[in-house]
């Protein structure tokens, strides 16, 4: 009698390629610093110190960082279209923020 193979269910192969997860949680963590510089200035008045140009200079980091490993993801094959459309977007409103803010 022949042996059977078991079949080894897998439910999602690489839903997502590490350049976009990457570029997903430097978007996010950009996105918070910039809320919470702006929460810091409204709450002291606009007389900030050195903690807001922190992380103003952080979220720039982090959202160039985010926008460059999100376009390097659409080179995997791996994950959707869509998860690497958003990661870009995220990042380039993080991008426009930070440069608004920094006109004004």
């Amino acid at each position: 009698m022949k042996k059977r193979k078991s079949r080894g269910y897998r439910f999602a192969e690489n839903i997502m390629s590490t350049d976009t997860v990457i570029s997903l949680v430097s978007g996010l963590v950009s996105a918070v610093l910039i809320i919470a510089s702006v929460v810091i200035g409204v709450v002291s008045g606009g007389s900030t110190g050195s903690l807001v140009t922190v992380f103003m200079g952080s979220s720039l980091v982090l959202a160039i960082n985010g926008l460059i490993f999100g376009l390097l993801s659409f080179k995997d094959v791996s994950g959707g279209t869509n998860s690497k459309i958003n990661v870009v977007i995220i990042n380039s409103v993080c991008l426009a923020i930070l440069l608004i803010l920094w006109i004004v």
